[in-house]
């Protein structure tokens, strides 16, 4: 597995400093999964998984923890963000070669998903974590008439 230490230093120094003024941001990103791409990275394997851990804590040893410095800790953040585009990107077979930004590419892997609103309060009532009864709606509901109609 390549060491991606160029990588992670481009990520945090985009992360930090001078080169977030500069938008250096998305590109160190892509870079980096681009270097995950061509190194045959594969997120599901668990000892490929274990050297990037590894590879990490290597180049950020302050990223994580009680201890974290602030830069250090945004920098494993932005790498764990790309990490998991590209396990995402793994699975649909959409590798990050072909895409001139991270958020280009990102915004492919992850579409907007637009809900009405009926669409979110009947998710509320079908889901098990929120409880909410019909007449809990129906106070909603009430309560938005009397506010918006007067």
């Amino acid at each position: 597995m390549k060491n991606f230490t160029n990588e992670f230093k481009n990520v945090y120094n985009a992360a930090t400093g001078q080169d977030v003024a500069k938008g250096e941001m998305s590109a160190s990103r892509l870079a980096l999964a681009k270097a995950f791409h061509a190194d045959g990275f594969n997120p599901e394997n668990a000892i490929d998984k274990l050297k990037l851990k590894e590879k990490i804590l290597m180049a950020f040893p302050n990223g994580v923890g009680k201890h974290a410095t602030p830069d250090e800790k945004a920098a494993v953040s932005n790498v764990r963000q790309c990490v998991s585009c590209y396990a995402k990107s793994k699975k649909i077979n959409m590798p990050p070669t072909g895409f001139e930004t991270f958020a280009a590419w990102r915004e492919k892997l992850y579409p907007p998903v637009v809900e009405t609103k009926c669409d979110i309060i009947k998710g509320w009532i079908a889901s098990e974590k929120i409880v909410l009864t019909v007449q809990d709606v129906q106070d909603l509901l009430d309560t938005y008439i009397a506010t918006t109609i007067k």
